[in-house]
């Protein structure tokens, strides 16, 4: 399975990968209880079909990104039938926590920001990228608000709004010295 994984993976068939990779994962909920491990794979694939839209924009293949990041979207707020127990709702168990489920939606909202970012869609961009900035925020997730106050600052520039991007900037900068000393305190 690893190798037809590969393969389709090269081969650029990344619709292809999620939908086999997808198909497994909701046979295998109607089957098991959820436990950690189901959690850790459906982000996987949530992860996975985000890093696919990624690539396809680098590729400059748009409205396969776009497509592929809405089933980035899609798994991130899917519910299945089956098995086990979800976020407490038997009617319709989650294939994610909302833990996990929140994180990915921030990292779905900064791809679609790029995304919007690289078809010169400024203003859309802008407003992906405060979203994801917002859930970032939310969570407590500083490297990750410090990477959105970035990509804010840049898509300001693009809208020639310049004193607003070097706010963002400068918030950037904050951020990262706020990452920095948090990371130099847990190493010693």
């Amino acid at each position: 399975m690893t190798g037809e994984l590969e393969t389709l993976e090269k081969q650029g068939k990344y619709f292809k990968y999620i939908a086999l990779v997808e198909a497994i994962l909701t046979a295998r909920a109607r089957i098991y209880d959820r436990t950690e491990n189901h959690w850790r794979l459906w982000r996987q694939l949530a992860v996975t079909a985000n890093v696919f839209g990624l690539k396809l924009i680098d590729e400059k293949r748009f409205s396969q990104a776009m497509q592929m990041l809405k089933n980035a979207t899609r798994i991130t707020e899917m519910e299945t039938s089956g098995g086990g127990e979800g976020d407490g709702n038997d009617a319709a168990p989650t294939t994610l926590s909302s833990a996990h489920r929140n994180e990915l939606r921030a990292f779905i909202h900064d791809s679609f920001a790029y995304y919007y970012f690289r078809r010169s869609k400024s203003a859309a961009a802008l407003q992906y990228g405060q979203k994801a900035l917002r859930i970032h925020v939310r969570l407590k997730a500083w490297e990750h608000v410090a990477k959105c106050h970035l990509h804010i600052g840049a898509i300001l520039a693009k809208l020639r709004r310049h004193d607003e991007a070097i706010r963002a900037m400068g918030k950037w900068l904050v951020a990262l010295v706020f990452v920095v000393k948090c990371l130099c305190f847990c190493l010693f």
